[in-house]
């Protein structure tokens, strides 16, 4: 009888820790991606603001040369 016990607290408190785990694991791994996602439209909308930036500047270089 106890050794069916503590087999069942054993189980229980297993499925505890690998939840909370699973959480936790869950947790780190959605904040990862939205950062890196995040991250990468940063660089992204950086990279076609300096195009936009080269553009016009070519573009007043082209106007004033006419």
């Amino acid at each position: 009888m106890l050794r069916i016990s503590l087999f069942a607290l054993l189980v229980q408190f297993v499925s505890v820790v690998a939840l909370f785990w699973f959480r936790f694991y869950f947790f780190f791994c959605r904040t990862l991606a939205c950062y890196m996602l995040h991250a990468s439209i940063r660089s992204l909308s950086h990279t076609h603001i300096h195009t936009f930036q080269m553009l016009n500047l070519v573009l007043e270089i082209k106007k004033k040369e006419h």
